[in-house]
């Protein structure tokens, strides 16, 4: 239950911002207006507007309880936002109208995230304009979600990559020639309008110069094994994840690297 604090009703009108679950039960209480009674002087509470939403709530005449009266799972199909009218008296002169806004948040839609907290890409500093450098994507994802750069670490990171808002397609958008910086570091995340999930995850990008890497040690490595094999059992629970195995990778020139 959310108690109204006696300040937020100074005003004529008033609005408040609640957040209830889908899954919250007939009859629960989840505001409470009659607390702001400063001078203790009886009040009345009327709820106005369409029967289409306020059909679902209950505001007590005289303690100014909004209890839910109906599944308010109800709605979710059709909208998870409502806007409810309560009018508050004590004279039935004068009135305040409160504006409530509820949102329902649907908790039963299962947690997205990505697969790593963290990507690695190393491109070359030629590599053409358009090109794709890396896809990130969201295995259970919808139709209203989007993928976009949340923020980055260096301002130019932002002239220089593009991700595809649907897809998670990250490509080049202009030429990396010039650029200063050999690594790049932006946050990608993942939003949902319909629910208010959020994923993110960071992809870092090394920009190698073609140049200079002759004069590099030269480094080779190999797997430990040539050939993997993994066996396991499907689950029901879908998007879990599941360890399968660690690939080790062996250098070349010395074994004791790995």
């Amino acid at each position: 239950m959310i108690s109204l604090n006696k300040s937020l009703l100074s005003t004529i009108d008033s609005t408040i911002n609640i957040d209830i679950l889908k899954t919250t039960e007939v009859g629960s209480t989840i505001l409470h207006l009659g607390l702001n009674n400063r001078y203790n002087n009886t009040q009345w509470f009327i709820m106005i507007g369409h029967i289409r939403h306020t059909r679902y709530f209950h505001v007590d005449f005289q303690t100014g309880h909004l209890i839910l009266i109906r599944p308010i799972e109800e709605l979710i199909n059709q909208t998870n936002i409502i806007e409810l009218r309560i009018n508050v008296t004590n004279d039935w002169i004068n009135m305040n109208t409160i504006k409530v806004i509820v949102r329902i948040v649907n908790n039963r839609i299962p947690s997205i995230d990505f697969a790593q907290k963290d990507y690695y890409s190393s491109i070359s500093k030629n590599i053409p304009i358009g090109a794709e450098i890396a896809r990130l994507t969201i295995e259970n994802s919808s139709d209203d979600c989007i993928y976009s750069i949340d923020s980055v670490e260096r301002i130019k990171s932002y002239d220089l990559f593009r991700i595809n808002s649907y897809t998670g397609s990250i490509t080049v958008s202009n030429s990396l020639v010039n650029s200063p910086s050999h690594t790049h570091l932006l946050k990608i995340i993942y939003r949902c309008e319909h629910n208010y999930h959020i994923a993110h995850t960071n992809l870092h990008i090394n920009i190698l110069d073609e140049k200079n890497s002759l004069n590099q040690t030269n480094k080779s490595f190999r797997f430990s094994q040539e050939n993997y094999l993994i066996i396991f059992e499907t689950s029901l629970i879908k998007n879990r994840r599941k360890y399968l195995m660690d690939f080790v990778l062996i250098s070349n020139n010395d074994h004791q690297i790995r």
